[in-house]
């Protein structure tokens, strides 16, 4: 599916990878930690520290686990 919504409502599926525009991460990690699923964002959480803290503290209060990478796919020096 193209609608992220899908995946947050699908039971089989545990985790969701965020890896689309930074100013959705936050919006979508929130969704994603109520929905119950384990979270794996590519850096940032959120373009400001209030939306960073709020999508944090979702993360926490559900209790779901989250990892956040800094992706390098297309780092020269990587690619080699």
């Amino acid at each position: 599916s193209q609608n992220y919504k899908d995946i947050l409502n699908d039971p089989q599926i545990h985790a969701i990878w965020i890896c689309s525009p930074s100013d959705t991460h936050a919006p979508i990690i929130k969704e994603a930690a109520l929905a119950g699923k384990q979270i794996f964002c590519e850096k940032p959480v959120a373009t400001d520290l209030k939306g960073t803290e709020e999508a944090l503290e979702v993360v926490a209060k559900t209790g779901v686990k989250m990892f956040l990478a800094f992706q390098r796919r297309f780092d020269p020096n990587f690619m080699r």
